[in-house]
């Protein structure tokens, strides 16, 4: 077996090696225990010893479950081991727990690198609304996604994003190398790879890319070398071991490639590639029995095997092609048949299913290049012509769509059904309107053809035309009289019609068919409902629990007559029921997540959230309702990440993409929420919600002129509104034309008054400098709505802001008198005591901490108030549960420095301090931070800290 096959294939594998591999509340007293043993942890990780703080970290969360800063330290610390699936264990129960994403998504993202999971990675994490180091970091391991999917632009883009952000760091140089490499520029590669050597000349990743440019070349002494000295700075670096091994058996030097085998083994034992290279060096050894059992465990994946052994069995890239694609994983499906078709071009099925893919990818062009040649070879074949058609239509071919799509219904003998196929066709690549014409087309020529009008009753009632929806549905049940399902779809479309009378036939129509027919039952309680007799419904309806008690439907319907009854309690329980008996139903949890809500049970609420967002990654309500979640519950980060995915799922549609935009605005990702609006406005330039929203979006982005001529716009559009008024006074308030912002807010009020302008007139005037009349604007409007919370709670914020602490805590209890449990009012509340040394600052902490356990804020009141009591081991636990849901917050690690230092830990509180000051922004407690920094800075300073 000759060596230069196997140097290539070695190398290339380890550039396509994703980026660089490196080493309910608890009882009071395991709580406690649990943040020992995380502080413990945190110890002997400063001093270097990873494996006994993993020990402890596992201590602390079988103490305490819900911990969260040793759930994401735990998560870090197995990627450092290289167990990517481990880690990505631990760091997504610590999403589901309300980790700060930046202090996740870095190893998170490694993690799937380690496992090959590179779609999951692309998808499920973005850089937007990262802080830049952490964006930094996360493109880079986008880039190596990319770049082991084949996507060079991509990858060369995503390297050079990171490149501008932190022009200093050499993980970005490697990666633009490997993208170089992957081109076929040895030359340029070795370059970069030696600027990412001077760059960092510790850095094991840019050594090994420089040993692998040797190898390429063919200098296997330069390469050997080259991985010497990565295997020296790391020595579990896996891609640089199996390279070695590779060198040493080229050089017939078995003994050492034996050694490092046996490691990979030891550290890396489910690792195919060292298969695979043990396999080849048992049978040059004549092991013909161990070689075999060796190349067993290599085959596992097809993805793993030698490249040039693949390019000689193309069959087996075809087989990788269609295994991938049957697992919807359409990326490596896509890689695998590009590779298959440079060795047989002609496969037209191939190319079809290379096409199919490339369109739902939205790749048209690529789609149109792949799928043309095949015509020459089939040109008949009326399926290819439909999915060409397809393309065409999307790149706007529309002359040859039509040509294409009409060639494969003739040939197809124009048969309804593929008739069907290519209207589902343009229903799926967005072109709804097309897509629906062509059915109802089909269904006016063949009323029995069941899976059109199916399809156009749906669609009716999507769009809020129950009786179109049910005109055609009638029609169909004059072909199918019999069929059950098609009765309930009727009957269904008949009640959303307000046709109760018809639907109530119907449905009775179904139930002399099936007695036993449970929909038609339901059916006909909600009929009753939405009739005003919820005591029939219920006693339908339980009638049908007597012989069937965990029907769904029945258990939903009969969720739905207490809600209408206002007993949300019985709602609760009885959809509770549901879940327990139904768990992977996804509407079932949405609907009990509403229920959590309005019960003010957040944590419930988010929990089921996120547990439907994972069983539906793709269900735009499932995720709408987990980033709803993350906002009451104070994580605008986490909320922001998830909108983003629900953006690029949601295409052009005008209202998810409005109700998109308006939770990353509430979540602060402006940039993405913009987004979002210029594509709901690129589905409807007329849609007037998306066309305010943005106009607020871009006051905050600092387009302040655009900004201004869309409020006159809406001004002038409608003029007995107010809020054009109120977006004019906006943007002056923007440009610090306070009193032209005032007379702004004022016309508002003439036309449509509200709290909201209320409290913008107030911070008008106040930043005009008449403070005592803008107070005054705020107590006359409660003096006249006494019960106004938006208002008293502006009133009580400009207290707390303006130092008035005392006059802010009075305001802050009446409040509370309304709003018992309040975990915000709560929280603002404590902080005025802290600030005035009322003794009740504590208690009222706890308070809050018992409102909102897993809110940044409130831990860290509670955890600075005990510092303050002179509690700062217990103070520190709440205070690390605050960092690692709000990692960015300066004043956060100022208030863990302190603690840390009371407890002794200089050089923690050190590294603390200066993280929190090199922002340089603002924070309560900066002054006092920097002088407690000043002295730590001091030899033997650092003893006794300033008083708090």
């Amino acid at each position: 077996m000759k060596s230069g096959w196997l140097t290539i294939w070695l190398v290339i594998t380890a550039l396509l090696a994703a980026g660089p591999v490196s080493a309910g509340q608890a009882a009071p007293a395991a709580s406690e225990r649990a943040s020992d043993y995380y502080e413990q942890a945190q110890i002997l990780l400063r001093r270097g010893d990873l494996a006994a703080a993993v020990i402890q970290l596992k201590n602390a969360l079988q103490q305490n479950p819900q911990l969260l800063p040793a759930r994401v330290l735990l998560g870090q610390a197995y990627v450092r081991q290289g167990d990517g699936a481990a880690g990505e264990h631990e760091l997504l129960r610590a999403d589901r727990l309300g980790a700060d994403p930046s202090m996740t998504a870095v190893p998170l993202a490694k993690a799937y690198l380690q496992q090959a999971k590179y779609k999951e990675l692309l998808d499920r994490l973005q850089p937007a609304s990262l802080p830049v180091d952490v964006r930094a970091e996360l493109l880079v391991s986008r880039g190596h996604a990319y770049l082991a999917l084949g996507k060079l632009d991509q990858a060369r883009h995503a390297f050079q994003a990171a490149a501008q952000l932190r022009p200093d760091d050499a993980a970005a140089v490697v990666g633009q190398s490997l993208v170089r490499l992957r081109r076929g520029d040895i030359k340029g590669a070795g370059e970069l790879a030696d600027k990412a050597v001077r760059m960092s000349p510790k850095d094991a990743d840019a050594w090994n890319l420089k040993a692998s440019v040797s190898h390429l070349r063919g200098d296997l002494q330069q390469a050997l070398a080259g991985y010497d000295k990565v295997l020296a700075l790391q020595p579990q670096h896996l891609d640089a071991r199996l390279a070695r091994a590779a060198v040493l058996i080229d050089l017939r030097r078995d003994q050492q490639a034996q050694e490092d085998l046996a490691y990979i083994n030891e550290h890396f034992p489910h690792e195919p590639r060292a298969s695979y290279l043990r396999g080849l060096l048992l049978a040059r050894q004549g092991d013909t029995k161990g070689s075999r059992a060796a190349m067993l465990e290599c085959v596992a994946t097809v993805s793993h095997l030698p490249a040039d052994l693949l390019n000689r069995r193309p069959q087996l890239l075809l087989l990788g092609g269609l295994a991938n694609y049957s697992l919807d994983q359409w990326e490596k499906a896509r890689d695998y048949l590009q590779r298959y078709l440079t060795h047989n071009a002609g496969d037209v099925g191939a190319r079809k299913l290379l096409g199919a893919i490339l369109l739902k990818s939205k790749e048209y062009d690529h789609a149109a290049d792949v799928l043309e040649p095949a015509l020459q070879t089939a040109p008949n074949d009326y399926r290819l012509l439909a999915l060409l058609g397809t393309v065409y239509m999307n790149q706007r071919r529309y002359l040859e769509s039509t040509a294409m799509l009409a060639r494969a219904a003739k040939l197809s003998g124009d048969k309804a059904n593929i008739r069907v196929d290519v209207a589902i066709n343009h229903l799926a690549a967005g072109n709804s309107q097309l897509g629906m014409d062509q059915l109802a087309d089909i269904f006016r020529q063949h009323p029995e053809q069941m899976s059109a009008g199916v399809l156009l009753v749906v669609h009716y009632l999507r769009k809020g035309k129950p009786d179109r929806a049910a005109e055609v549905a009638a029609k169909l049940s004059l072909h199918y009289p019999h069929n059950l399902a098609i009765l309930n779809l009727l009957g269904t479309a008949q009640a959303r019609a307000g046709q109760r009378d018809a639907a109530a036939r119907t449905f009775h129509e179904a139930l002399q068919l099936a007695p036993a027919f449970i929909p038609a039952k339901v059916a006909l309680a909600r009929l009753e409902l939405a009739g005003g007799q919820p005591e029939a419904a219920r006693q339908r309806l339980s009638a049908i629990l007597k012989t069937h008690p965990e029907n769904l439907e029945t258990l939903s319907a009969l969720a739905e007559v207490e809600k209408a009854e206002h007993h949300s309690g019985r709602a609760i329980r009885w959809l509770e029921k549901a879940t327990a008996a139904h768990p992977k139903d996804v509407q079932t949890k949405l609907a009990l997540v509403d229920l959590y809500l309005a019960a003010a049970k957040p944590d419930k609420a988010l929990e089921l959230a996120n547990e439907a967002a994972l069983a539906a990654p793709r269900n735009l309500e499932a995720l709408a309702a987990s980033a709803r979640c993350y906002l009451v519950a104070g994580k605008p980060a986490k909320a922001a990440v998830t909108a983003s995915r629900m953006s690029l799922l949601a295409g052009f549609d005008p209202r998810w993409q409005y109700r998109i935009a308006r939770l990353q605005y509430e979540a602060g990702a402006t940039d993405d929420a913009q987004y979002s609006l210029t594509k709901a406005l690129q589905g409807d330039p007329g849609f007037v919600p998306a066309q305010v929203t943005l106009t607020e979006l871009l006051l905050r982005g600092g387009h302040t002129q655009q900004a201004a001529e869309r409020a006159r716009k809406l001004e002038r559009k409608y003029p007995d509104r107010s809020v054009g008024y109120r977006l004019t006074g906006d943007v002056l308030m923007h440009a610090r034309h306070y009193a032209a912002a005032v007379r702004s807010y004022q016309e508002g009020m003439a036309r449509q008054p509200d709290s909201q302008l209320v409290v913008r007139l107030y911070r008008a005037r106040s930043a005009a400098g008449h403070e005592p009349a803008a107070r005054k604007g705020l107590e006359q409007w409660l003096g006249a709505h006494p019960n106004d919370p938006v208002v008293a709670r502006a009133l009580a914020a400009a207290d707390l802001r303006s130092g008035n602490f005392k006059a802010a805590a009075k305001r802050y209890r009446q409040l509370l008198g309304n709003q018992r449990g309040n975990a915000t009012l709560l929280n603002n509340l404590a902080y005025a005591y802290l600030k005035t040394n009322d003794p009740r600052a504590l208690e009222t902490a706890r308070a809050a901490y018992r409102a909102a356990p897993d809110n940044a804020a409130v831990n860290d009141t509670l955890g600075w108030a005990l510092v303050r009591d002179g509690k700062p081991d217990l103070g520190l636990s709440y205070l690390r549960n605050a960092q690692y849901r709000a990692a960015q917050d300066p004043e956060i690690r100022y208030h863990v420095a302190v603690a840390l230092l009371k407890l002794g830990r200089r050089d923690e509180a050190r590294s603390q301090l200066d993280t929190a000051l090199q922002s340089g922004g603002p924070f309560d407690g900066r002054d006092r931070a920097l002088q407690l920094q000043r002295q730590l800075r001091r030899t033997g300073a650092a003893d006794r800290p300033p008083q708090q």
